[in-house]
């Protein structure tokens, strides 16, 4: 997924408006409203199963929780997201609706889990919805929590210090993915098809060129999400963390997709 294109841009402007403009009483049901547009927009099907998915864990987790109920949803979820994956209805997009809602699917194994040990509640429909389909975290993440996205949905409120900080997060999200991700990226590209080298060299080039590209990549689809969550209020845990400098394997994972290494701690481990 691009980013930097034209259309995801504009839906990020409309979604900015949505939380900021409209009405208070309304932004919340706006945005929900472009998030929703925004994932038709990509693939009705993923639509969908997002909806169908968010609705039914909500009504099992509004009742007293329960391990029962949380297994359920797990489950749910799962098979769901599998039996989804191997029916796609569009093609170019394709791995993007997937990964996408490979973090929905976390995101609901996360809420089960909270909700069976009585630390969060769910709240409305509209409320849980809103959580689910936070735009800026859509398809890329990073894994924000439920208790801390309705937290923030209580204090919000327009800050044009919020705001500035944001639109730099976002701007530096976009240096890495134009810049150092693309342009640079396929200069590098091309030194790795024009120089004649040694095997043992070429492999480590070759290493070392995938790891620059998905870096800056990556970081930068979290930098633009973080960044833009910011602007309408929202704090997203960072992502990144120089994951490069770390100083052995196991500093590496907690830099590297910070949000999904303390979720599997959480969950997994």
């Amino acid at each position: 997924m691009n980013w930097t294109e034209d259309w995801f841009l504009l839906w990020a402007l409309v979604w900015f408006l949505a939380l900021n403009v409209v009405p208070r009483f309304a932004q919340r049901e706006c945005g929900l409203l472009v998030s929703v547009l925004f994932l038709a927009w990509i693939d009705l099907s993923g639509l969908s199963y997002v909806l169908s998915i968010t609705c039914v864990s909500w009504l099992l987790l509004q009742s007293r929780a329960n391990w029962w109920r949380s297994g359920a949803v797990i489950l749910l979820a799962c098979v769901g997201f599998i039996l989804l994956k191997f029916d796609v209805s569009i093609s170019n997009d394709s791995d993007i609706v997937i990964i996408g809602l490979a973090f929905i699917v976390l995101r609901l194994i996360h809420v089960a889990f909270e909700a069976a040990l009585g630390r969060v509640h769910c709240g409305s429909l509209i409320d849980f919805l809103s959580y689910m389909l936070f735009l800026p975290t859509l398809i890329a993440g990073p894994i924000h929590r439920i208790d801390s996205h309705q937290r923030d949905d209580r204090r919000r409120r327009w800050d044009s210090g919020l705001v500035s900080i944001g639109l730099e997060r976002i701007l530096y999200g976009l240096v890495k993915i134009v810049v150092l991700g693309g342009w640079i990226g396929i200069k590098l590209e091309n030194i790795s098809l024009t120089v004649d080298m040694h095997v043992v060299v070429e492999s480590w080039y070759t290493c070392f060129l995938y790891g620059w590209v998905l870096y800056f990549t990556f970081s930068g689809y979290s930098s633009v999400s973080i960044g833009l969550a910011l602007t309408a209020g929202y704090r997203i845990p960072e992502n990144f963390s120089y994951p490069f400098l770390a100083s052995n394997i196991a500093d590496f994972w907690r830099k590297w997709h910070a949000t999904l290494s303390a979720w599997c701690r959480s969950y997994v481990a």
